[in-house]
């Protein structure tokens, strides 16, 4: 688990202690130290964290354990505490903290809150997927923004993995279950390595008769919106039980939901696929949105069953689309559907009739 670092290197010549107690300050010289955090960012908070070091190594690390970024809106909040805590007259701003009970109670309340918050936000550029599995493995909250995810983020073997029946899956082998519990949230993030929700070491081996799977199934919201995935993402048997989305992501490998199971409506609006995309034997809730979605290979939706309402408006299949044994609703909106590669609707009903591709686009 990665720590909270705290650091005290904020004023290289003295210690921020003897800075304080040479002489007296007046307010104003707190307000524009304080003010200084839009110039010296970390430095300001490092110097702070001298000052309440004991409340930031308990609660920070103590509790959330992770390594994260102070966002900027939490600095407004701590400087007008010291603003109207402090007295003109006052010596030293450790002196002013520690005499003031209230702005003490006031300041570790507010820690106390931002530890509890219901999304542990994480501000820096670069991860390891480690990192976040980590995280995840250990129910925490998560919404990233704007970050860059190294390496395989592997979820199929979080803490609470345990052996599940296999009778369902993959044979006669043993299965496993990872749940994520908490809800996870990616914005504009790039995955450089794989991101997995189901893994089988001996896929592809076809002497192995019975085989290992492992699998992770969703409790709490999933998004990943705006994303890159640099390499194959598979969701191969999971289920997720609350509102899924990967709105306006690329997906530069192979995409596989094969199997999947969705309790809400997955929001695949504007995403790309680059790669063959599966979503055999997936049986879509109202509400599923694939409308402006790019197919630039080969999208594999064989069996699967659209039966209560949906959105493929204006999606565009470059290549080949499969809906062989597919089950569309009349409420399925098709409006604006671009085939530019081959089709295959041989076996298609609409409404539980036969039908066809034209009859699907209303021609």
């Amino acid at each position: 688990m990665l720590s909270y670092r705290i650091s005290y290197n904020s004023f290289p010549n003295e210690s921020f202690s003897s800075f304080l107690h040479k002489k007296s300050y007046p307010s104003s010289i707190l307000c524009k130290v304080i003010k200084c955090v839009h110039e010296f960012g970390d430095r300001i908070w490092d110097t702070l964290s001298e000052a309440f070091g004991f409340v930031v190594s308990t609660v920070w690390q103590g509790i959330i354990g992770f390594d994260v970024a102070v966002h900027p809106c939490l600095l407004p909040f701590i400087y007008s505490i010291c603003r109207k805590s402090c007295h003109p007259s006052s010596s030293a701003l450790i002196g002013c903290i520690l005499k003031k009970k209230a702005a003490m109670k006031r300041l570790f309340t507010f820690m106390i809150a931002a530890c509890m918050l219901p999304v542990l936000s994480i501000a820096q550029k670069t991860m390891t997927a480690e990192a976040v599995r980590a995280s995840i493995s250990n129910n925490a909250p998560l919404a990233i923004t704007g970050v860059q995810i190294t390496g395989d983020l592997d979820l199929t073997k979080l803490a609470n993995m345990k052996l599940v029946s296999s009778s369902e899956k993959d044979g006669d082998g043993k299965s496993y279950l990872s749940v994520v519990t908490s809800p996870v949230s990616f914005t504009n993030c790039t995955f450089t390595g794989k991101v997995l929700g189901y893994f089988n070491p001996d896929n592809g081996n076809m002497t192995n008769k019975s085989s290992t799977v492992y699998n992770t199934d969703f409790e709490g919201p999933l998004t990943f919106e705006n994303c890159t995935f640099e390499k194959e993402v598979t969701f191969k048997y999971s289920h997720f039980a609350r509102k899924t989305s990967f709105a306006g992501s690329n997906f530069n490998d192979g995409a596989v939901f094969k199997y999947s199971k969705f309790k809400e409506g997955p929001d695949f609006s504007r995403a790309t696929f680059k790669n063959v995309a599966v979503f055999k034997y997936v049986e879509f809730p109202k509400g599923f949105n694939f409308s402006k979605t790019t197919f630039q290979n080969m999208a594999d939706f064989k069996y699967a069953k659209f039966l209560q309402g949906g959105d493929f408006s204006n999606a565009t299949f470059k290549n080949n689309a499969d809906f062989k044994y597919a089950d569309f609703a009349s409420t399925v909106s098709l409006k604006g559907v671009s085939f530019e590669g081959s089709s295959d609707f041989k076996y298609t009903k609409l409404d539980n009739q036969q039908t066809s591709l034209d009859k699907l686009l209303g021609h």
